[in-house]
């Protein structure tokens, strides 16, 4: 049907973004659904225009809620706000799930209560949070206690449970009910009808979030989604272990905190049991608590070094407060391994979580890391000739080592300082890809086996063409722009070169390190 709009031009369709999501569809006249409302996949952005019209002194309010192609809300300049085009028109765009519905808009923040509740154990503690999913819960009975967690959790993972501001019982534990919502602040609390619950005003944010693992398991397997979640907060988990006949069921949950149960339950970076049945922990860094690491469960890694072809096998474990990890290459024809602890920032400029991959820049460098075991970095290489032996009892004092990974040079994770019981190392890997040279270099710690049994304590030495190191004992002395402090008179001999301690001339020793070794 035609309506008169000829001059309207029509663009080239836009490409599909790589992810849908899901978006509220429907026609609503004052509020009341006039259409078959629900959501709907939307490979672009959630949308809503109201229009607001007058007849014969009545006012009427139109809404649609839709999927825009992305052009529109870009155009508009309405992507994660609402704007007010003219009188009576009014547009609102999202792009993430269920993030636009008759209840919920951007612009409104939603905050949930995050606390627990246990009559009978007499823990009655929460606070309000500010949440960018939907307010949850979990109620069971314990020990015969009525035990209840409140907190924020992603809407897919609600989209998981099949639940939408309802309740129901968990996939695989009926002894365990869940809910979740979004129509009102603090929904979870009055979906449990928990009138005897106060909540406090919310707790100014910390200046900095974390990253916290997310999810519900069941007997271990996880029944939403999951994944690291943004938190203001601490990261904390909660478990339930109920019976049901002779079966004994223990259900999960991984969320954040907004420090108030942490704090009030004496939780900060450990676990404990409130009551049998009932355990929970809190830590407040990034990673610190996931299904396969809990706070003050160390993790232990292998640190060291494997040369086949060059008879080099040699290292140890050190006590980690990152990740594991592993850079693997051919130099010279010799399958070449680093292994060593990072900080867990460097894995995750790298996207590696228990995974392995290319450095980007080197393709010819593997890049692992992982954290679901003790010196998991060894089985990932799966070098079967490796004899992790005992730790190394820890020198007195640590000191402040250098910690990242380059590719000629550049930076390609995070970098800066971490504490070592051992030494500052470095490892420079050099490869050939397609006739082009590349050198890949990872600033460590090493628990000192590794540099002893190469005789590479306050040196640098190369272990076979293409395979160069470099030990040291002292703060900061091991940096991509002062390794040749540590062998300046090696330098000043060979090459005639005046190696100062200005960046400018470091810069140039390390190059000679890189490329004549």
């Amino acid at each position: 049907m035609s309506v008169g709009l000829s001059e309207i031009p029509v663009p080239t369709v836009s490409p599909i973004p790589e992810f849908p999501i899901s978006c509220w569809s429907g026609v609503y006249v004052n509020g009341t659904a006039i259409s078959n409302a629900g959501y709907q996949s939307c490979n672009g952005e959630c949308a809503y225009i109201s229009l607001t019209t007058s007849m014969t002194g009545v006012t009427y309010n139109a809404e649609i809620y839709t999927c825009d192609p992305t052009s529109v809300c870009s155009s508009m300049g309405t992507i994660n706000n609402c704007l007010t085009l003219e009188p009576g028109v009014q547009a609102c765009c999202c792009n993430s799930d269920a993030c636009l519905t008759p209840k919920r808009k951007p612009g409104n923040p939603l905050t949930c209560y995050v606390g627990m509740y246990a009559v009978k154990a007499g823990i009655n503690t929460g606070g309000e949070v500010w949440c960018n999913g939907q307010c949850s819960s979990l109620r069971t009975t314990v020990n015969n206690d009525d035990v209840t967690t409140f907190q924020c959790i992603p809407t897919t993972a609600c989209k998981y449970l099949g639940l939408n501001n309802g309740c129901g019982t968990l996939t695989g534990d009926r002894d365990v009910t869940a809910c979740c919502c979004d129509y009102a602040n603090g929904c979870n609390l009055a979906m449990n009808n928990r009138t005897d619950i106060t909540v406090p005003t919310p707790s100014p944010l910390p200046e900095f979030p974390i990253s916290c693992w997310s999810g519900v398991y069941v007997n271990g397997t996880p029944i939403t989604n999951i994944g690291f979640q943004t938190c203001y907060g601490e990261c904390a988990s909660v478990a339930l272990t109920t019976g049901m006949g002779t079966v004994t069921y223990k259900a999960e949950i991984y969320t954040c905190d907004p420090t108030s149960v942490c704090n009030s339950m004496g939780m900060s970076n450990n676990c404990l049991t409130l009551e049998p049945g009932v355990q929970g922990c809190c830590c407040n860094t990034d990673a610190c608590l996931t299904p396969r690491r809990k706070p003050g469960n160390v993790l232990w890694c292998y640190v060291g070094l494997y040369a086949k072809r060059a008879n080099v096998n040699v290292g140890g474990e050190v006590a980690c407060d990152g990740q594991c990890s592993s850079l693997s290459g051919i130099v010279n024809g010799d399958m070449v391994t680093t292994f060593q602890c990072v900080p867990k920032s460097v894995c995750r400029s790298l996207a590696l979580d228990n995974h392995c991959a290319s450095l980007p820049g080197d393709r010819a460098v593997k890049g692992c890391c992982c954290d679901f075991g003790n010196s998991c970095n060894v089985n990932q290489t799966g070098i079967p000739d490796i004899n992790i032996p005992s730790p190394a009892p820890s020198t007195e004092f640590p000191i402040s080592c250098w910690s990242g990974i380059y590719v000629n040079g550049n930076a390609i994770t995070n970098a800066g300082f971490q504490s070592c019981f051992g030494e500052c190392a470095s490892v420079t890997l050099q490869t050939w890809v397609n006739g082009t040279q590349t050198n890949a270099t990872i600033y460590t710690c090493d628990p000192t086996s590794v540099c002893k049994s190469l005789n590479m304590s306050n040196n640098c030495a190369t272990v076979e063409p293409g395979l160069s190191g470099c030990c040291c004992n002292d703060d900061a002395c091991l940096t991509p722009t002062r390794v040749c402090k540590t062998v300046r008179g090696f330098f000043e001999i060979i090459f005639g070169i005046d190696c100062s301690y200005s960046k400018q001339a470091c810069t140039t020793c390390s190059a000679i390190i890189y490329v004549s070794e």
